[in-house]
């Protein structure tokens, strides 16, 4: 059954609306990893511009995500250790799939916990250049004066 929706399509400019802080829902706790997604201002050109609370805000959540990935990983170890219920050729393949698949698991929960730690590693890093421009510009000014 089709329906028609009436309306105008009218394109819009501004696509995010900046604000100083993110409003907080206190009955719901955040999801790991997104929450200073909210702080995110997007630029007149490509790419985003970041206070440096939110760049060290990002680099701490990439770094708990990274922990997360990495106890998982603990838990998958418990997979690929299995061992068949009994002797008998079933109960030893189905050993031998499910400890594969353990190792396929642990494999990728590192992957990814290598990603994060470099995505935290990359915040970090721009957190400093960040930080050192602004006192090279602190610096420059104060060498030339008031203006």
């Amino acid at each position: 059954m089709k329906r028609e929706i009436r309306g105008q399509a009218i394109p819009v400019t501004q696509v995010y609306v900046p604000r100083e802080r993110p409003e907080r829902d206190t009955t719901q706790t955040d999801t790991p990893g997104t929450s200073w997604f909210d702080t995110v201002i997007a630029t007149a050109g490509p790419g985003y511009a970041f206070t440096p609370d939110q760049l060290h805000t990002i680099a701490g959540e990439w770094e708990t995500l990274a922990e997360r990935y990495k106890a998982a990983k603990r838990t998958a170890q418990q997979i690929a250790l299995v061992e068949g219920p009994g002797a008998e050729y079933a109960s030893i393949n189905n050993a031998e799939k499910i400890r594969a698949s353990g190792l396929a698991l642990m494999q990728a929960l590192d992957e990814r916990a290598n990603y994060c730690e470099t995505m935290a590693g990359k915040f970090r890093t721009a957190l400093s250049s960040y930080s050192r421009a602004e006192g090279d510009a602190a610096a420059e000014v104060k060498a030339r004066g008031k203006f």
